[in-house]
Formats: C-alpha cells, structure tokens, sequence
C-alpha cells in the first residue's frame, strides 16, 4: 500500500508539472483579463450558473451544511467572532458579482443586531452588470458601489476595516516569468531595471520581497502577480487592526496553472507565495481551509453535477427554472414535494468527497490582519 501510493505521489507530480509546462507554453498576454471583466460580459443573469459557478453562489441560500444559514450569513458570524462588526465600520468587498453574499451579510448583522446601524459596505468591481445587480439586490443602509480594479484600489489609505474578496482573486493578472531571468536577479547578477515588461520588474521585486525560492520552478512559469499587488493594496487601505478574508481555489506548492473557463483562462493562487509577501509586508496571516472556517457540515450530501444539469433541463421542459444550489435530497423534497422520488439516476455525494462543481478541500482562507 505504501509503496502504490508513493507511486501515485509520483504520477500526480508528474502531471502537475506537465500542467505547469503546458500553462507556460499557452500563457497568452494578450488575453486580458481586466478587458474580458471590464467589457465582455454583457449580462450578470446565469454568468455564475453556467460560466463560472463559484461556492458562494451555490451556498447562497440558507443550508444545512452551514447550520441552516447561507454561505454570506455564516461568513459574517464567523468574521464577527474574529473581529467585533460594529457600525461605525467601513466594509469593502472586492469582486462582489450578484451581490447575494453582501446580501446575506449584512442581513445577518441586522439580525444578530436588533436596531443597530449597519456599517458602510462598499462594492469594487471591475464588471458593470455585477455592479447593476448588486445595486438592485442591496438597497438597504450605507451601500456604495465603484468600478475600480482592485490591484490599484481608488481609496484612501489606512481608510478600510473589513476587506472582502471571495473567490475572485483567480481573475487578477497572472505574469510568465523566465526562472533563469528570476534567478539571476535574486542572486545580483541582474539589474530589475533591465527586464522590459512592467510586470515582470514588478514581479520580480514581489518575489524578492517575499523571499521566495523559484529554485525548483519550470523554465517558465506563472506567477500570481495581482494577487500580489492586492496583498500590497490590503496593506495600504486596511486601518491598523484592520483585517481582510481572501478564499480561493489553490495550491500551496508548485506554481500556478490555468483553468480554462467559457470566455476567458484563470490562474489558480498560490497561497504560500502570498503567505510569505504578506508577513514581509508587516501582516500577520493565518491559513485554513474553506471547509474548516466557515465549519460546512462534511458529511452533508449534496446533488453532484450531472445530476443537476439533469434536474434543470428536465424541470426547463415542464416550465420550472430551477436555481443553480448545492441542493439536499430534502431541500429538493421539499421544493418538488412528490416530484423527486419520481426521478431516477439523481447522485449525492458527501461535501467531503465532492461538491456539484467544486472540490472544495481545494478552496482555501487566508486571514490577513494589519498590526
């Protein structure tokens, strides 16, 4: 048994770097991801159903995984716990597609705050049709709303308590580097100036900063380096005391890879780059898995994919649209009385196994606090 699964252990690295060779030969700078965010989605309607459908968006109404609370609700009490919301707070969420986890949010301040007056929350977002229908879905309290690209935040500093950035930081600009270019300039053999591109001096002085070995990177690889000039950003805007959450799909060794996605490629995060250019910003961090900090019940079986295509399709035929949810064979009972059992072939699988289009033990928190 030892031996087959080292031998598996192998296998994986070996397809991983594979990945990574392919990821660096495909990259394409030319595909703008601030361009696709910016003016390629022309309407917010389904953009999380059927392009890219994230945790939060499936978890968005109140579930049994979370103690009967959504994905929002439940993120608010346990930032709450770690930092007491208070009204005189300024929140900003980063990337707040529909709206319905601001929704939530604050809806759960309110309610765990009979009378009291909410805090200001503040979307920044790149795309004006998630900006439209978060100002439709959020009318309640000091909400505003700004199309601004979070690697270079239009606010003050030090002007920030909350940073919210869910499941978005996938989205901000990825860099190919050259590993001996890397190399060289780490070990004084290269001037930072001398590199053309903009972004690789930058990434480079991102890497320096964090201290982080490239030693056994692929001649070319992919580096993060929005993500890095958000931690920066986090730094600048948050008020001493200040904290921000990030949860994203990602690795913590190796580089990253692209996830091709209709319309546009994504590049998931590595985290312990991130972890180390944070704590040389003078921040501390802490690293947790998705599952553990909002506390999702594993053990809870949710509808898998196929089975919620299939369910959609089969109910569009019969006039019904069924929204895109991490659905319980009990929350569909009780949506669909009498229906359901009448449906043959329909797979659930424990969250801890899998859940409808994520592996969530691949989603992860970090908790960045400013000193």
């Amino acid at each position: 048994m030892e031996d087959k699964t080292l031998k598996q252990k192998y296998i994986d690295k070996y397809f991983w770097f594979l990945k990574e060779r392919d990821t660096a030969n495909s990259f394409n700078k030319s595909s703008d991801l601030n361009s696709y965010h910016q003016s390629e989605i022309g309407t917010a309607q389904r953009h999380f159903e059927d392009v890219e459908v994230t945790v939060s968006h499936l978890y968005r109404e109140a579930h049994p995984a979370l103690g009967g609370l959504s994905y929002g609700g439940q993120l608010y009490r346990k930032l709450n716990e770690i930092r007491k919301i208070s009204a005189s707070q300024v929140i900003v969420e980063v990337g707040g597609g529909l709206g319905y986890l601001a929704y939530s949010f604050m809806n759960q301040f309110r309610a765990d705050n009979a009378g009291a007056r909410a805090p200001e929350y503040v979307f920044c977002d790149l795309t004006l049709p998630f900006v439209e229908n978060q100002r439709k879905l959020n009318k309640a309290g000091s909400i505003f709303y700004c199309q601004a690209n979070a690697e270079t935040m239009p606010f003050q500093d030090c002007s920030t308590d909350l940073i919210i950035d869910n499941e978005n930081i996938a989205d901000f600009t990825p860099v190919k580097l050259n590993k001996k270019i890397v190399l060289d300039f780490l070990n004084g053999r290269l001037d930072a100036s001398l590199p053309n591109d903009g972004l690789v001096r930058k990434s480079l002085q991102w890497i320096k900063l964090g201290q982080i070995d490239v030693s056994d990177a692929m001649p070319e690889f992919v580096f993060n380096y929005g993500a890095a000039e958000f931690i920066g950003e986090i730094k600048r805007v948050l008020k001493k005391d200040g904290i921000a959450f990030i949860s994203e799909y990602g690795i913590l060794q190796d580089y990253p890879t692209a996830v091709c996605l209709h319309g546009h490629v994504e590049y998931n995060i590595q985290f312990t780059h991130l972890i180390k250019i944070a704590k040389a910003l003078g921040m501390s961090v802490e690293l947790l898995s998705l599952l553990d900090f909002l506390g999702f019940d594993a053990d809870t079986e949710v509808i898998d994919q196929c089975s919620l295509k299939y369910l959609c399709v089969l109910l569009k035929e019969k006039g019904v649209e069924l929204p895109y949810l991490a659905y319980t064979k009990k929350m569909l009972e009780e949506r669909f009385p009498g229906f359901i059992d009448h449906v043959q072939g329909l797979i659930f699988h424990k969250i801890s196994e899998y859940s409808v289009f994520h592996d969530l033990k691949s989603f992860h928190v970090l908790l960045i606090a400013k000193n």
